[in-house]
């Protein structure tokens, strides 16, 4: 029954064509003697275009020199008689017994139709001896509809003029199939003749028939144009245009770089062998033989991998190619470039990407570092994201769960799944969540204003359902996010004050902890760290006791501070001082009762790679790097250390991603989707591997003290795995260090890429930091 349903369709178009076929073939007669035969002899499919004149005769065959007589009727598709001869029309054979009459068909010259004659032959006596029928067509000279276009996916759309691909799509606007003649022809800007192709066409008579236009080893480079005709058999001009296009050069293959596992941003992890294929295709209807040729660079842009080949691609078909990098080891960001050269000396050029990292450390080795992303807003897809800040060995994630989006309706709370999906992804991992419950639902209860009772009320049953649909799944939550910014906070102008958010803080944690009493509330959430806003809220005693409440509700505070003059540039991690932020911040905590039992968290902070003010990604890396080793050196000063964030973003409506953002180029990985300018969606940044190497190289070590490597060298002392274990930089400039040691020493760069020395060793220091790991008090000199 499926095979006969498969024959189906393709039989009845069969059917339906012998039958066309054999309606407008001439049919002809014979009886007592006489064959009778009825066809145009200037259209021998029948088909009469626009004005032009109808020729159909009727041709006798019979004894030399008899008269027989003849009529005739013409019907259309309703069989309705349309025309006919009203008295017997007389035919006289000549001496070869051949005779001819044209049939008088003007009345249907303004007609559009198929139309069949029915011709009788008769004898002296008028008895019919013989009889004969003819179908014929009329046509509109414009019932061919034209239109050169750019096709993607199979659907006609706006041109795009780049990188043509160009059709000619031709529509019958009547009933009819027709078989016509089409010519096309290419000239340059200049009108030089460069190509010209004629074939035959079928259209037919409910589909567009799409033509591609074959631009196949044309050498022009420009604006170009593409001029074509239709003519039916006849001569007659049915359908002509022409169109401008720019030519870039031949591309008529295509190629995709995978990976065999889907690696997530093709970033594979320590000595994870590579399984990296290239799909090739032809994108045009011809075979082919290409030079290939394989160009492997580093970060750097140095060449580190060369070599061709000879690639025969057949039409239509995907040619699948194992590449071998067995013998790329190196942490780092690679560019492979694939030039292929077709016959006519065409070269199409194909780049991508893919990186290793060193990422040996598991989820929260460090509880220090931390990583923030839009997990649950549509901005990408969460699991990948999950999946490659787990890799780097990030304990904790923070992002928001927001308020419109669980409470669409007055007291009607549902999670959204991906919400859920998202915590099991995570709780799978060993990924902890830090949950923003912020941002306000404008729509059902205005802008927040904690001194509108409602407001507040539905804030704190906000708060109280996510923490009861989560239970002990979530541990942290913070209260709100930058209360006191203009547009962060997005609250009433008038409420912004510090003494505003208390009120918040305070009842929402009292709300949280009512349902987990094992939650931790972190307070503050402060965009900067101003003295006046902190003093404000922690003066807040809502219940009159002399007891801050804000003090009293939380368990932690946070605060965001960024290296950057907005409207100059971003300091480096040395000229923006962080143990000064974070001093003053315990300085005001202490004002109000014992800052060190609160724990200090830095739930926002990053450096951006945005151009013109922004950083270069060698430059985040190194800044990240410093602030990390830094921060795990006075464990005093931050307790977590959360960056923002791991993606770029771009709008996740418009797809539109900004390089001189800077909340476009925050991240540590590349947005999902391949945006103009940015390279393999997920993929990694230099700063990505080198949080990857911190985390792998800092597990588990223990601080131990500054050590002493020579004026303006930056060196922190820790221990792990019976070994020494020195970060070593310079600010902002270079500086030589000559080592003596006992044994070996092993010196690893800001990625994971280690050099093994014995008994000496000449560093080049910058602001890139350096591990350097050997046994406890093996290093006898410094200079």
């Amino acid at each position: 029954r499926n095979l006969l349903n498969q024959l189906k369709k393709p039989l009845l178009c069969a059917a339906a064509a012998l039958c066309l076929v054999l309606l407008l073939c001439p049919m002809q007669a014979q009886a007592a003697g006489v064959e009778v035969t009825v066809y145009s002899p200037t259209n021998p499919d029948q088909i009469f275009t626009g004005a032009e004149d109808y020729d159909v005769t009727v041709y006798l065959q019979g004894a030399a020199n008899e008269t027989y007589y003849i009529s005739y009727k013409v019907f259309d598709t309703r069989n309705m008689p349309m025309t006919q001869s009203w008295e017997s029309i007389p035919v006289t054979l000549n001496g070869d017994g051949q005779g001819e009459y044209v049939l008088d068909l003007s009345p249907l010259k303004n007609s559009r139709d198929i139309f069949r004659a029915e011709v009788t032959v008769m004898d002296g006596s008028e008895a019919t001896i013989a009889t004969a029928s003819s179908t014929f067509i009329r046509v509109a000279k414009d019932s061919v509809f034209s239109k050169i276009a750019n096709v993607r996916d199979g659907v006609l759309f706006s041109i795009d003029n780049s990188k043509p691909n160009l059709y000619l799509y031709l529509k019958k606007t009547d009933r009819y199939t027709e078989k016509l003649t089409l010519t096309y022809w290419i000239t340059d800007m200049e009108g030089n003749f460069l190509r010209q192709v004629k074939g035959q066409v079928n259209i037919p008579t409910k589909d567009y028939l799409a033509v591609p236009l074959n631009f196949y080893g044309l050498e022009a480079s420009g604006q170009c144009r593409v001029s074509y005709a239709v003519h039916d058999d006849t001569n007659n001009l049915r359908a002509s245009g022409s169109y401008y296009f720019l030519h870039h050069g031949t591309e008529y293959i295509s190629a995709k770089l995978r990976s065999l596992q889907n690696k997530v941003g093709m970033i594979f992890s320590n000595d994870e062998p590579y399984d990296l294929v290239l799909d090739l295709r032809k994108t045009d209807h011809f075979d082919e033989t290409f030079e290939m040729r394989y160009t492997l660079t580093n970060s750097a842009g140095e060449v580190i991998k060369e070599f061709g080949s000879t690639q025969f691609i057949p039409e239509a078909e995907t040619i699948t190619i194992p590449l071998d990098f067995s013998d790329v080891t190196a942490y780092d960001i690679y560019t492979l470039t694939l030039t292929a050269t077709d016959k006519y000396g065409n070269e199409t050029t194909k780049t991508y990407s893919f990186s290793r990292a060193l990422a040996t450390a598991e989820p929260g080795d460090i509880p220090l570092v931390n990583i923030n992303d839009h997990f649950t807003t549509n901005k990408g897809e969460p699991i990948p994201k999950l999946q490659l800040s787990a890799q780097a060995g990030f304990g904790m994630w923070r992002c928001s769960i927001p308020w419109v989006s669980v409470e669409k309706s007055r007291g009607i709370f549902s999670m959204p799944t991906a919400v859920e999906q998202v915590m099991q992804t995570s709780e799978s991992l060993g990924m902890e969540p830090l949950i923003i419950l912020a941002y306000g639902n404008d729509t059902l209860y205005g802008l927040p204003d904690p001194t509108k009772a409602a407001w507040l009320e539905a804030y704190v049953n906000y708060c109280k359902y996510i923490a009861s649909y989560f239970g002990d799944r979530i541990t942290y939550y913070e209260i709100w996010n930058e209360w006191n910014h203009s547009s962060m906070g997005k609250t009433d102008p008038k409420c912004r004050g510090g003494n505003y958010y208390a009120m918040v803080l305070a009842a929402a944690s009292k709300a949280i902890k009512s349902v987990n009493p094992n939650a931790k509330i972190i307070g503050g959430a402060m965009a900067g760290h101003s003295e006046g806003w902190m003093v404000s809220m922690l003066n807040y005693d809502g219940n009159g006791d002399g007891k801050s409440d804000a003090m009293e509700a939380m368990d932690g505070f946070s605060f965001h501070t960024y290296a950057t003059d907005w409207s100059t540039c971003f300091y480096s991690f040395t000229e923006h001082n962080y143990a000064k932020d974070s001093q003053e911040v315990l300085a005001v905590l202490n004002r109000y009762g014992d800052a060190s039992t609160k724990e200090i968290w830095l739930t926002e902070t990053g450096w951006s790679t945005m151009t013109q003010i922004g950083v270069t990604e060698e430059m985040q890396s190194a800044y990240m790097t410093q602030m990390f080793i830094w921060a795990l050196a006075n464990p005093d000063m931050m307790d977590r250390i959360f960056w923002y964030d791991l993606m770029n973003d771009c709008d996740p409506q418009t797809i539109d991603w900004n390089p001189a953002a800077g909340e476009n180029n925050w991240g540590l990985i590349h947005n999902w989707t391949n945006v103009e300018g940015e390279p393999l969606a997920y993929s990694a940044k230099l700063s990505y591997l080198a949080v990857c190497a911190m985390n792998s190289m800092m597990a588990h070590a223990q601080y131990t003290g500054t050590y002493d490597m020579g004026e303006d060298v930056v060196a922190y002392q820790f221990q792990k795995d019976e070994q020494d274990l020195l970060v070593a930089w310079v600010g902002d400039s270079t500086k030589t260090v000559n080592l003596s040691f006992e044994g070996d020493l092993v010196v690893t760069d800001m990625y994971g890429n280690a050099t093994t020395y014995t008994g000496s060793a000449t560093l080049e220091l910058s602001d890139c930091p350096v591990y350097i790991t050997c046994a406890p008090g093996a290093i006898t000199s410094i200079n």
